[in-house]
C-alpha cells in the first residue's frame, strides 16, 4: 500500500510538472491549415468562422488572382483575446506596436489594418502577449531576436541617418524572398539545410559565426562551393550594442579574419546578433563598407519546436522582398527541418522566387578581392 501511495503521488507530481511547464510555455500566434483538392478561399475562411478579408490578412504572401494548391499551407488566425488600445492624436502603428512590445506587422495583421488607415479614436485589439512574445533565452546562441537599439533611437531612425545601410527586406516589384540562416556553421544542421535547398534548387544566405566558422571550414567551403551566400554574424555572437567601440570592432575584424582564413575573401554583408543596433554599431558597419542585413519575417524557429508553429509565424509576414529569419545551428532543429520544405513549396506554388540576400538587394556580397580562393563567386 505504501507502495502504491508512493507510486500514486510519483505520477500526480509528474503530471502537475508537465501542466505547469504547458502553462508556463507561451503559445506563438496563428495555426496553419494544409490545403486540400478542390478547397477555396471561402470554403478555408467559412470553416474557421473567419471573414475572407480576414484570412487574407494573414497571408499577406496571397496575392490576386487567388489561387490555391493542394499541398500549400495558410496561415489561420486564432481568436483575438487581447486588450483594446484607443489611438491617440500622433500616434503610428510603430509607435504603438513598440509601446506593446510587438511588431508592427503582427499588429496590422491582428487588426486586419492596412498602415495609412490608423487615425485617432481608432480601437485596436492587442495580441494577447502570451501569444506574441517569447522568454529570452540568454545563454543560447539563438536567443530571441527582437531588433534592439539604443534608447532614443529606433530602427527607421538608423536607417534614415545611414542610407542604403540597414536593410530590413528588399525591393518589392517581384515576387521573390530571401531565406536567411543565423548562428552556423555546424555538421547537423547546416549541411541538411544547405541539401534541402539544393534538392530545391534555391541559393540562402547563412550568416555565419566567426568562431565556429575555423571549426567547421568544411561547411563553409560547401555552402559557398554550392553558390550559397555566406556573411557575417559576429565572433562570439555577443549583442554588439552591448560592448564598447573597441570590443566591437574586435568582433567586426575577428569575424572578417575568420572567412579571409577559410574562403580568402571578405563578406560585405553583416548581421548583428539579436539585431543588437546603436549608433556606435552603425558607424563601425559602415566604416567598414557593410551592409546591415535585417528581417522582416521572423520564423522563431529558435524557440518553436512545432513545424506548424514555424509556417505560421514565417508565413504571416511575408510578402514580396521579404528577408525571412532562420537558423542554420545553435539550438534543436528538427522543427525547422520540417517546416523549410512546406515554406518553399507553398510559397513556389504561389509563384515566388527565391534569391540570396545579394541578389535580391542587388548589390555585391563580398569584396573584389573574393577570387584569390579559387573558389567560384556566389550568386
Amino acid at each position: 500500500m505504501i507502495i502504491r501511495n508512493n507510486i500514486c503521488r510519483m505520477i500526480t507530481s509528474a503530471a502537475l510538472l508537465l501542466f505547469l511547464i504547458m502553462a508556463a510555455t507561451p503559445a506563438l500566434a496563428g495555426r496553419v491549415h494544409l490545403v486540400q483538392q478542390g478547397q477555396t478561399l471561402d470554403a478555408i475562411a467559412l470553416e474557421y468562422s473567419l471573414s475572407l478579408d480576414r484570412l487574407l490578412a494573414v497571408n499577406p504572401f496571397m496575392e490576386k488572382p487567388y489561387t490555391l494548391f493542394p499541398g500549400q499551407v495558410l496561415v489561420v488566425p486564432e481568436a483575438r483575446l487581447g486588450e483594446k488600445h484607443l489611438v491617440s492624436p500622433g500616434e503610428s502603428l510603430e509607435s504603438i506596436a513598440v509601446l506593446f512590445g510587438i511588431s508592427p506587422g503582427t499588429l496590422a495583421s491582428y487588426n486586419d489594418l492596412e498602415r495609412e488607415k490608423l487615425f485617432p479614436g481608432q480601437i485596436l485589439i492587442i495580441p494577447p502577449s502570451k501569444e506574441v512574445e517569447s522568454p529570452v533565452l540568454k545563454s543560447s546562441p539563438a536567443a530571441k531576436k527582437t531588433v534592439k537599439v539604443d534608447p532614443g533611437y529606433t530602427l527607421s531612425g538608423l536607417a534614415a541617418e545611414y542610407p542604403g545601410i540597414i536593410a530590413v527586406r528588399g525591393p518589392g516589384d517581384k515576387k521573390a524572398v530571401a531565406l536567411t540562416f543565423d548562428d552556423g556553421p555546424d555538421d547537423k544542421y547546416t549541411p541538411q539545410i544547405m541539401n534541402i535547398l539544393d534538392s530545391q534548387h534555391i541559393k540562402g544566405t547563412f550568416f555565419l559565426v566567426g568562431s565556429l566558422i575555423e571549426k567547421h571550414p568544411g561547411v563553409v567551403e560547401n555552402l559557398v562551393a554550392g553558390g550559397h551566400q555566406v556573411a557575417g554574424h559576429g565572433w562570439s555572437h555577443s549583442n554588439l550594442k552591448n560592448l564598447n567601440r573597441d570590443q566591437i570592432l574586435s568582433e567586426l575584424d575577428q569575424t572578417a579574419s575568420s572567412f579571409r582564413n577559410v574562403l580568402a575573401m571578405e563578406p560585405l554583408m553583416f548581421r548583428p546578433p539579436y539585431g543588437g543596433l546603436s549608433p556606435v554599431v552603425m558607424k563601425e558597419i559602415a566604416a567598414l563598407g557593410y551592409t546591415s542585413i535585417m528581417w522582416n519575417s521572423d520564423s522563431l524557429d529558435w524557440y518553436s519546436r512545432s513545424a506548424d508553429s514555424i509556417l505560421a509565424s514565417t508565413l504571416a509576414d511575408t510578402k514580396r522582398g521579404s528577408i525571412i529569419l532562420m537558423h542554420s545551428a545553435g539550438v534543436n532543429l528538427d522543427a525547422t527541418l520540417k517546416a523549410l520544405p512546406e515554406i518553399i513549396y507553398t510559397l513556389k506554388s504561389q509563384g515566388y522566387t527565391f534569391l540570396t540576400v545579394s541578389e535580391l538587394l542587388g548589390r555585391s556580397g563580398y569584396r573584389d578581392d573574393y577570387g584569390a580562393a579559387g573558389l567560384p563567386e556566389p550568386r
